[in-house]
């Protein structure tokens, strides 16, 4: 049988994550608060917010009028 003419499923994005992310994603998860998150990972709040706009696994926070909230899984 010939799969001739059968395209094969498209790829998966790839997701380009470094350890500062995943280290960045670990600490607001545990704070829910981007200040006091940054203060823990000695940086700038705006500089953590900045490089949440690149990090995909910002998609799971949500913010509320106070705080940040994790999405369920």
């Amino acid at each position: 049988m010939s799969d001739a003419g059968v395209s094969p499923p498209p790829a998966e994005p790839a997701v380009d994550l470094d350890l500062r992310l995943v280290r960045s994603f670990t600490v607001v998860a545990e704070h829910l608060n981007f200040a006091r998150a940054a203060a823990a990972l000695h940086l700038a709040q705006p500089s953590l917010s900045r490089a949440g706009d690149r990090n995909p696994l910002v998609a799971h926070f949500v913010e509320s009028a106070k705080n940040l909230l994790l999405r369920d899984a």
